[in-house]
């Protein structure tokens, strides 16, 4: 194993209010990263408003980000996700961010799971979920080779065949 395996790291940040959800996917995640032995390489991060997330960010070191939110699309402004006390993150807030930063110090991987905000960027940049899949798994088993790469689509908790 390389240098660069051994100090991948994954940031979660989960964005979700507590108050709404009867179960939290940012602590869901972090759980099974620590089942699994990775949890010196793992960093979850609760997020409590707008400014926070932009924040952590801005500040991210981890090789590779989950951001766990809910997210929806405005007509004008276009895509946000949704923080607690009823903040918002447009992606035009996120635009640039990482401008400054040497390319070995952007995180590889971002992960977006965000309701409907996603769905439009989808379209947008005419990626398929296919592709997304076959470049986040790629990017797993360098950072996670211990996982067994038994990873499926599930829609409405039915399993989708590829």
């Amino acid at each position: 194993m390389n240098i660069a395996m051994r100090r991948a790291k994954l940031l979660i940040l989960e964005c979700a209010s507590e108050n709404k959800e009867k179960m939290s996917e940012g602590l869901l995640l972090w759980e099974l990263m620590r089942i699994l032995g990775y949890e010196k390489r793992t960093n979850l991060k609760m997020i409590s408003g707008p400014n926070r997330l932009i924040e952590e960010l801005e500040n991210a070191e981890g090789r590779y980000i989950h951001i766990s939110a809910h997210g929806d699309v405005h007509q004008t402004r276009g895509t946000y996700l949704k923080t607690p006390r009823k903040g918002k993150v447009y992606s035009s807030d996120l635009s640039g961010m990482w401008a400054n930063r040497k390319k070995s110090e952007i995180p590889s991987l971002v992960v977006l799971s965000a309701c409907e905000a996603g769905h439009i960027d989808m379209v947008r940049e005419k990626s398929s979920p296919w592709i997304a899949f076959k470049n986040t798994m790629i990017g797993l088993s360098q950072s996670l080779p211990k996982l067994s790469g038994a990873w499926s689509f599930y829609e409405w908790g039915e399993k989708c065949f590829i």
